[in-house]
């Protein structure tokens, strides 16, 4: 799952809570690994730091962080 088009905080917190259940998935104990692509290999602020703090409190535990790939260069540059 990767998280596009969000660009805010409380929209990446909302996409995360409106799928929990799926990103937690307890039931077949095999969670889903959550993608987060940055444009560049920096961080500012504390939005991401805000947002696996969130995540990992309501046990999703699973993330990557990661450069952009060209493809997804592509299409946020449009």
């Amino acid at each position: 799952m990767i998280l596009k088009q969000a660009k805010r905080y409380s929209s990446q917190i909302k996409i995360l809570q409106q799928n929990q259940k799926a990103i937690v998935n307890s039931e077949n104990q095999n969670p889903l690994n959550i993608s987060f692509a940055l444009k560049n290999d920096t961080l500012k602020g504390s939005t991401m730091y805000n947002i696996i703090r969130f995540m990992e409190n309501n046990k999703m535990k699973l993330y990557t962080i990661r450069i952009m790939n060209e493809y997804e260069l592509v299409k946020t540059n449009k």
